[in-house]
């Protein structure tokens, strides 16, 4: 388990930004322009430079819930179909969206990359897993909580983490929390 916090120096706001969408759900950089999706209508947006306005409108196959850029794409975290089952796509401005498998046990949300391999976190699993090329679970990180978010900076990976104020579904495998022990 990763256990340690570290400080951080003040944040000093810059700029603030309205949402050029409504439910602003992922949130992407790829060199360039800034990407981000919407949960409820549904869309990826590539927005401008400053990431004020919407310049470009693409529909993807189900809902965006999280993007990373990688060596020549983008690869988005999907959820498709009445149980919201989640899948890792590949999108690219030339060729669109293309499938390129199911997340282990059709669960998962953020993604980041190292630069070579992809990571997806699952939410009531409180884990991270490294996947290979082809989906495949190549190492499992236990982060302990719900993950809200992690991405790769100087070598390192940081995770955002918290928990949430509703019991956890039965089948999660993650830490159980008093609350959850005492509700079933």
């Amino acid at each position: 388990m990763i256990s340690f916090r570290m400080k951080l120096p003040r944040i000093k706001e810059r700029k603030r930004l309205p949402s050029p969408t409504i439910t602003p759900q992922a949130l992407a950089w790829d060199g360039k322009q800034m990407w981000m999706s919407s949960r409820d209508l549904g869309f990826f947006y590539k927005l401008d430079a400053e990431g004020s306005k919407i310049v470009d409108e693409v529909d993807p196959p189900g809902v965006v819930w999280a993007a990373v850029t990688t060596t020549g794409a983008m690869h988005v975290t999907i959820g498709k179909g009445l149980n919201d089952d989640r899948y890792i796509y590949r999108y690219d401005h030339n060729s669109g969206f293309s499938k390129r498998f199911a997340c282990p046990d059709l669960t998962g949300s953020y993604l980041s990359y190292d630069g070579e391999s992809l990571y997806l976190s699952q939410w009531y699993q409180q884990r991270i897993l490294k996947l290979d090329r082809n989906g495949n679970v190549v190492r499992k990180i236990d982060i302990g909580a719900e993950i809200c978010g992690h991405v790769f900076a100087n070598n390192a990976i940081y995770v955002l983490r918290g928990t949430e104020n509703v019991p956890r579904p039965q089948y999660a495998e993650g830490r159980r929390r008093q609350t959850d022990l005492e509700a079933g």
